[in-house]
């Protein structure tokens, strides 16, 4: 994500929200932190809010006295959207990105006119016009079993896991975790419906590609870019 501002949108200056205590925002924020600095994105504000606030008014007061391209929110969408609420109505216009913790149809119904533009990222969306082979089927059979409704993020995330665990068994010949926890371990380029699934030497799984939407007139969001990841 943090490549595609930069190149894509050439944004030099960020603001970033952090909800304290939360453990997924913060990990996030500092995921994103030496990923904008790798990109040359500046970050020249920082604020913080807490979970299930709903009074943003001093934070967006203090982010008005500083220029920037746009908000990076490492939070959820109940926050995120409200976050987003109070930016307009103090008349700051910049649009908000984050990761998968804004992806929910309750950041529309609570933003509405607000979040408008506002960028997410998520392991697999669904890209209509570019789905083929093994996502295109999973789609279509995904469909199928539930009367026309598209898979989301984690039916489809789960139908992956439940496949590496598959091959994994399978390669170690055993049912036994103790046994093929190695096998899943040495995961490499395995062939997913998300995208092709690589386990580093840490165990974190590295997926490509990376999806990128962008929230516009329902909580339908499409599709804005499709980034491939190279694995180190």
């Amino acid at each position: 994500m943090t490549r595609y501002l930069a190149e894509e949108l050439n944004w030099k200056k960020v603001a970033l929200v952090t909800t304290t205590g939360l453990s997924y925002s913060e990990g996030l924020t500092s995921i994103f932190k030496p990923a904008l600095a790798e990109c040359g994105i500046e970050i020249v504000a920082e604020q913080s809010i807490m979970e299930k606030d709903t009074n943003f008014s001093a934070q967006v007061t203090a982010l008005s006295q500083k220029e920037f391209d746009g908000l990076v929110f490492t939070g959820y969408y109940t926050e995120g959207a409200l976050f987003m609420k109070e930016m307009r109505k103090q008349g700051l216009q910049q649009v908000m990105v984050g990761g998968d913790g804004l992806l929910g149809k309750e950041l529309y119904q609570l933003g509405e006119e607000a979040v408008k533009g506002s960028m997410l990222y998520a392991g697999f969306a669904v890209d209509t016009k570019n789905a083929a082979g093994k996502t295109k089927e999973f789609i279509e059979k995904y469909q199928a079993k539930n009367n026309g409704a598209l898979p989301d993020m984690f039916s489809s995330q789960g139908y992956d896991a439940v496949l590496l665990l598959a091959e994994a068994m399978k390669a170690a010949q055993s049912s036994d975790p103790t046994v093929f926890k190695e096998k899943l371990a040495q995961t490499k380029n395995f062939q997913g419906v998300t995208g092709t699934i690589t386990f580093d030497a840490n165990r974190e799984p590295i997926k490509s590609p990376v999806y990128l939407m962008e929230v516009k007139d329902s909580p339908e969001y499409p599709v804005k870019a499709v980034i491939p990841i190279t694995v180190q």
